[in-house]
């Protein structure tokens, strides 16, 4: 039986921005996008829904603009916005994390728990910045780096994905020192 192929229209709709400023002024909907073209190492994803995560935002303000393409942007970075449960589960399964911690509205603590965090925080009920424990790893999506380092160890690592470049640079020499080590596999991640 041969492989059906769908066929690939030359353009799309989709909301873009032509310029930076505040994604909520410049965001508009466009009928006339073309298919951009793919190289060898590339593939192409039909994306049908996509969140406004805090990575866009910051793009749209032209934070990144020395590594954007250029306009018209699409902005959905994150294609359909689940960077905090993709990382739980590379925790647990990829990396045999023995505790994993993350936070979320108390709706959403099942959720937690079925990918496999042994720790669900309620960040509308507890101060992640009092918990008694530390964590060897800290992934934060949010962009709160100061908060992220009270819940790190002495020697554990902080990744952000959201926080302000020069922010998280400066936090990051002073919280490291220059005799810092390199990464080591964690035991606990938040």
């Amino acid at each position: 039986m041969a492989a059906s192929t769908t066929s690939i229209p030359s353009q799309i709709k989709a909301w873009v921005y032509n310029e930076y400023g505040n994604i909520e002024e410049t965001l508009k909907l466009d009928s006339n996008i073309a298919i951009p073209q793919i190289k060898d190492d590339e593939v192409l994803i039909k994306v049908v829904a996509a969140a406004l995560n805090p990575v866009d935002y910051k793009r749209a303000r032209g934070i990144f603009k020395a590594n954007e393409p250029p306009f018209p942007t699409a902005p959905g970075y994150d294609v359909a916005g689940g960077v905090g449960s993709l990382v739980i589960q590379l925790a647990k399964q990829v990396f045999g994390a023995s505790k994993v911690a993350a936070t979320a509205s108390t709706g959403k603590l099942e959720l937690l728990r079925e990918l496999g965090v042994n720790l669900p925080i309620d960040y509308t009920k507890e101060n992640i910045k009092e918990l008694p424990e530390k964590f060897d790893f800290v992934y934060d999506t949010l962009g709160q780096s100061e908060r992220a380092l009270k819940a790190v160890k002495e020697e554990g690592e902080v990744i952000t994905i959201a926080g302000p470049v020069r922010e998280t640079e400066i936090l990051f020499r002073e919280w490291q020192g220059e005799g810092s080590v390199g990464p080591k596999e964690p035991s606990s991640i938040f």
